[in-house]
């Protein structure tokens, strides 16, 4: 890693410190990340702002600290400019509300700006992919601790294909037996979670409500599997899922949210 005072040197000679001097942005990444002893301004309105307002926010923090900080000085240690990123980045998802019968719902990013900057580093390919592949949020679950939003990343290794593959074993099946096979039966039975299930009632009435129909499933209501792609639905449960993403994935998943942006 680079020498932190050489690069808190760097940074407050770049044309971003200028910018951002004196606000939360620049205060939590000379504290956070460059383990400064400073103290931060606050930054007022965020749990009032939309979802749109709060991604184009971070966008356009996320763009400058590269155009303005990264690429004018050309700075190329991968480990520190991601906890740079992470110090500011403040993520839209809490704010993108949806509502079912009374269930307050939170949207929940298909791409994470920790998976696209694994995948393209400091470049401007990271900037871009964050500000067209989070700008409209598609899926909404139940707002709850260690709810779907969560579990579906330890569990399925943030795929959402199998996440509506398990839901759609959930709310087709006849017995409580067929129920309890479900990989998030647990998170299924949790008090939101439960209510919104049985709102829904069934798997098309989600599709419906999403608004994915023909996207993300067929019209039989069969899931995609986004990583094999060409119309081949899932029929069962891997076997083991891994966080890491096949290229395959990555962007089949890039062209669904495409389709359904243009829809």
């Amino acid at each position: 890693m680079s020498d932190v005072n050489e690069v808190i040197s760097l940074y407050k000679s770049s044309s971003f410190y200028k910018k951002y001097k004196d606000t939360y942005f620049s205060d939590i990444i000379l504290r956070d990340a460059l383990e400064c002893n400073n103290s931060i301004h606050r930054y007022y309105g965020i749990s009032k702002m939309s979802y749109e307002d709060v991604h184009r926010l971070s966008s356009d923090v996320l763009r400058d600290l590269f155009n303005k900080f990264a690429k004018e000085v050309d700075f190329n240690d991968i480990e520190l400019f991601w906890k740079m990123i992470y110090s500011f980045y403040i993520d839209p998802d809490s704010n993108g509300l949806r509502e079912l019968n009374g269930v307050q719902c939170t949207a929940d990013g298909l791409f994470s700006i920790r998976r696209i900057y694994k995948k393209y580093g400091i470049d401007i390919q990271t900037v871009e992919e964050y500000a067209i592949y989070r700008k409209i949020p598609i899926f909404f679950f139940p707002k709850e601790k260690n709810g779907i939003n969560s579990r579906r990343n330890f569990v399925f290794g943030d795929r959402i294909d199998y996440t509506l593959y398990d839901i759609k074993l959930y709310l087709d099946a006849k017995t409580e037996e067929e129920r309890n096979q479900c990989k998030l039966i647990s998170t299924y039975k949790m008090p939101k979670t439960k209510i919104w299930l049985e709102k829904l009632g069934s798997f098309k009435n989600l599709v419906d409500w999403y608004g994915i129909e023909g996207i993300f499933v067929n019209d039989n209501y069969d899931v995609y599997d986004i990583e094999r792609g060409n119309g081949k639905v899932i029929l069962a449960h891997l076997d083991k899922y891994d966080w890491d993403w096949s290229e395959n994935y990555y962007s089949n998943l890039k062209e669904y949210v495409d389709r359904f942006v243009r829809k």
